[in-house]
């Protein structure tokens, strides 16, 4: 497929972010700016050029939904050739801790408990330790939660809670940890915080994937939480020991962040060109879903929201 096909029916915003140069890449863009159409362009612009092969391509969303639109999309300009890598955060967290998981001591028939099993297993602890009604598994669960998304193991677990509390949690969540350990499970944040810790523990699987995963786009970046930040940057970043390619293409939008239930810190976008001081930074403004009415009172709210 010639690039000028990709690039008709694109706004100059849009082309200019499709077509832009490797590195760092910021777009930000508001709800019905076209965010999709420029991250699945820029995936067929990146394989129609030749610079990228699609298994050397990781797009990454923050929903089952999202992730197969970007899917359907990409293969309707590219129906005969391989798919990148896409999905969720978590789903493409677990493919790679199915081959690597056994660095931590699990197997790779490791279970991915759900909620539900979840709360039963932090509710046989607190009754073991007769916290009573004051302190329900839910609590727990959520500090639980807080901490991994921030990468911290019950040694390091640093929240600002009661320091009473904090103690009380931190012995809830290693009793908890090493029962999961014991039965080969994991739970949902355990994808994002155990696979960050190889990538971190053992430079040799980090460089493989940072061979395979060549350029990366992330959609509603500004939903990211510290362990996906960690994720995105030990891949395209990297260490010392790992430099990584630096091909790091992220859209979302700076005035909104709907996950913050999982932490998400929308910090990881503000300060984005502090954290990549030579990326690009581009701005589709031009909005095909809302009416200028609507579009100017959002606009109004977000300004009066701002630091």
């Amino acid at each position: 497929m010639k690039s000028e096909k990709i690039l008709q029916g694109l706004n100059d915003r849009q082309k200019q972010a499709v077509t832009a140069p490797l590195g760092p890449v910021l777009v930000l863009a508001g709800a019905g700016s076209g965010k999709t159409k420029v991250l699945t362009h820029r995936i067929a612009y990146l394989i129609s050029e030749g610079l990228f092969s699609a298994q050397n391509i990781l797009a990454l969303t923050f929903t089952n939904k999202a992730a197969k639109e970007m899917q359907n999309r990409v293969q309707s300009l590219f129906p005969n050739m391989g798919m990148p890598t896409m999905g969720t955060f978590h789903s493409v967290c677990a493919r790679i801790l199915r081959q690597e998981i056994q660095a931590l001591g699990y197997t790779k028939g490791f279970v991915i408990i759900d909620d539900d099993d979840q709360g039963k297993i932090l509710k046989e602890i607190c009754i073991q330790r007769n916290l009573g009604a004051k302190f329900p598994p839910n609590l727990f669960k959520n500090y639980i939660s807080m901490a991994k998304n921030a990468l911290q193991t019950p040694d390091q677990m640093d929240l600002p809670i009661d320091k009473t509390v904090m103690n009380m949690v931190r012995e809830v969540y290693a009793e908890y940890q090493n029962y999961l350990f014991k039965q080969n499970s994991l739970d949902f944040d355990d994808l994002l915080m155990l696979l960050v810790k190889i990538f971190q523990a053992f430079p040799d699987v980090l460089s493989k994937y940072q061979n395979i995963f060549k350029y990366i786009l992330v959609d509603e970046y500004q939903d990211t939480n510290h362990a996906q930040y960690m994720l995105l940057f030990l891949l395209a970043i990297g260490s010392e020991e790992n430099v990584g390619l630096r091909n790091l293409f992220v859209v979302g939008d700076d005035a909104q962040a709907i996950y913050g239930f999982r932490g998400s810190n929308l910090r990881n976008i503000l300060n984005f060109e502090e954290h990549f001081s030579d990326a690009l930074v581009i701005k589709l403004e031009q909005n095909y879903r809302s009416t200028k009415n609507i579009l100017s009172v959002a606009q109004e709210v977000i300004q009066i929201n701002k630091e």
